[in-house]
């Protein structure tokens, strides 16, 4: 299914998700910093289908936390965003930065990522795959999703087993923009697309979609920006264009009329939507002084999108109510040439750095990572009915694309050794480490040339692994988050970052708990763990609802654990995606532990997880 364009609620939609089924993997992408808090109370645990949801009780939060840790080591190295390189410090640290690997922009020079794009591959519960593609205007922020409007586009397209290129082609620009987002963000970043790349292969673009990108660079084709947006639409100067964005870069005469070329038009026939001085939206949108006077030189035409406090969405769609106090973050083109008609949604504001600008070196050069998609408009140009803007048009000469950029620099930890990497220029003589347990220790360092990039190892015993790499280059800091290239299994007993307020034990206490309620076990209190409980005696059994005589509820307690077993196996035979079944093999033996070291510490239990323990070692001996 397609959608769009489209006011979309960015979280998502309850009934669409649950047929499309969990996340597996994602890709997101965004200009500002991702906001951890969005992700861990809004995104993720709705794309991980989990069953708890954050809470302002300590004790039912414990087991959301843990809950969320799990979907999130259940899915390692498989979640993934794409940022520009902004300067972050401590305030930026989270949790979740060590389950989820962070790549930024600017490691091949100067380049801006503006683009929002959100690639979610799903499984339902029968094991259909599919892939969710959303192109938008929305940053991962909590901005972007509560005081801003956004506009967006979205498919769900089935995955097949094998893959083509003829798939992969069907996506058009799409793919290379990846490839290309993935060098900007160094080694780690192209490796980090290629799955991405590889379910494009298996699956086809819906026939009525054009993607439209922009990636940094001098170019000479017509594959990205302005001049690829020519070539889709093939306006050939007879095209009316109406835009609507928050944002106008800073524009020449002689830029507009060559942007109006590439594009397929002339200057009088673009119509801009545009606010007044006097709009509450006017801190919002950004229209430099030296542009508005381009554009009436050039004949652009201002429509009065929203004249006053009193009009402030009217013009959007009749479903809102003028009083929303939201500002409009959208960004959409509409295009019309005789009766046909098109649409764009995209990222790209109207500005030289999103489309690109006659370079002297010859060819077009591009600043931004956009993406868009062009489609078939469903009637014509929404914004034909407005009048011309006769009031003093909002000015602001600050541009958020000018903002100060941070320092690229990239660290991972194998087990062994821990690699930094930074762009050339950037060569201080110590690093501070802050490890798994908070611990900060500043280390002297030596940098070698690794292609276009400087690259220290730190090898050494490592008594907690190494969680953030803070680089201080003259009066700045940058805090990196370590992405954990270590084994799962290592990785998953010995991680670089736990949830807050939760000790190591608590945590695996709380994972067996909730590994038990995953394959069909009870479901959990939220407040200590069974196994935790079982530690207080039988008492405390008769006080959770268990029966107080003691043999009976070992026979209950056993067909329980059986009943988990045959579960778990159920799982394991129906699992038709490579990283579930592994994911379930994993599931499998970490009961295994949890149940042997129960029975070690001669919990009440110990009988009935004996025999559980001899069926699951019988089942994982024949179908692993």
């Amino acid at each position: 299914m397609t959608a769009g364009p489209e006011w979309l609620d960015p979280i998502g939609d309850d009934a669409l998700d649950r047929r499309a089924g969990s996340v597996h993997a994602m890709l997101l992408t965004t200009f500002d910093p991702p906001d951890p808090i969005l992700l861990v109370e809004d995104l993720l645990p709705r794309w991980f289908d989990l069953d708890r949801e954050m809470s302002s009780e300590d004790s039912v939060n414990r087991f959301f936390l843990a809950e969320l840790e799990s979907a999130l080591q259940r899915r390692r190295g498989r979640l993934t965003i794409f940022s520009s390189a902004a300067l972050l410090g401590a305030e930026n640290q989270h949790w979740i930065w060590s389950h989820i690997n962070r790549h930024f922009v600017g490691a091949r020079g100067l380049a801006v990522q503006h683009a929002k794009l959100w690639l979610l591959h799903r499984i339902d519960s029968a094991g259909a795959e599919c892939l969710e593609v959303r192109v938008s205007s929305t940053n991962l922020t909590r901005s972007a999703i509560r005081d801003q409007l956004q506009a967006g586009f979205r498919c769900l397209v089935p995955l097949t087993k094998q893959g083509s290129t003829q798939k992969l082609q069907s996506w058009g620009s799409l793919a290379p923009f990846l490839e290309k987002l993935g060098s900007h963000s160094g080694p780690a970043g192209e490796t980090a697309v290629t799955s991405w790349l590889d379910l494009l292969r298996r699956c086809s673009c819906p026939e009525d979609a054009t993607f439209i990108a922009s990636v940094p660079g001098q170019h000479r084709d017509k594959k990205w920006g302005a001049h690829a947006l020519g070539e889709a639409l093939n306006l050939r100067t007879r095209g009316e264009i109406d835009i609507l964005v928050p944002t106008v870069g800073r524009w020449t005469k002689e830029q507009i009329t060559a942007w109006s070329r590439a594009v397929g038009t002339i200057p009088k026939r673009i119509r801009l939507a545009w606010i007044p001085q006097i709009h509450p939206w006017a801190k919002c949108w950004t229209l430099p002084s030296t542009s508005g006077t381009a554009l009436q030189e050039s004949e652009v035409r201002l429509l009065a999108f929203a004249r006053d406090d009193s009009d402030k969405r009217r013009s959007l769609h009749t479903r809102f109510s003028s009083e929303d106090p939201r500002w409009s973050h959208a960004k959409v083109y509409w295009f019309e040439k005789g009766a046909s008609s098109r649409v764009l949604i995209t990222s790209a504001n109207w500005s030289t750095s999103a489309w690109g600008v006659q370079s002297d070196k010859g060819g077009t050069y591009i600043k931004n990572f956009e993406l868009g998609v062009l489609l078939p408009a469903n009637k014509k140009r929404p914004l034909q009915h407005l009048g011309d803007l006769d009031a003093q048009p909002a000015t602001n000469d600050l541009e958020r694309e000018d903002q100060e950029a941070g320092l690229w620099a990239h660290a991972s930890f194998d087990g062994e050794s821990l690699t930094v990497m930074t762009a050339l220029g950037i060569e201080p003589l110590t690093l501070d480490i802050i490890d798994a347990n908070g611990a900060r220790d500043t280390i002297d360092v030596r940098w070698e040339r690794a292609d276009d990039k400087l690259q220290t190892i730190i090898s050494r015993i490592w008594h907690s692994g190494p969680a953030t790499v803070i680089i201080k280059h003259q009066t700045r800091e940058q805090w990196i988050s370590v992405q954990d290239l270590r084994d799962a299994a290592v990785s998953h007993d010995d991680p670089l970052s736990r949830p807050p307020g939760l000790s190591a034990e608590d945590l695996e206490a709380l994972r067996a708990a909730l590994l038990e309620e995953l394959y069909g076990g009870a479901r959990m209190e939220d407040s200590v763990p069974t196994s935790a409980a079982m530690a207080h005696g039988l008492d405390t059994m008769g006080m959770n609802g268990v029966s107080e005589d003691y043999s009976v509820w070992l026979l209950e307690e056993g067909r329980r654990i059986l009943l988990i077993v045959d579960k778990w196996l159920l799982a394991l035979r129906q699992a038709t995606v490579d990283g579930f079944h592994d994911a379930i093999v994993d599931d499998g033996r970490r009961l295994l532990k949890h149940w042997r070291d129960e029975v070690e510490r001669n919990q009440p239990r110990t009988i009935a997880l004996q025999v559980g323990i001899d069926e699951l070692e019988l089942r994982m001996q024949e179908f692993i």
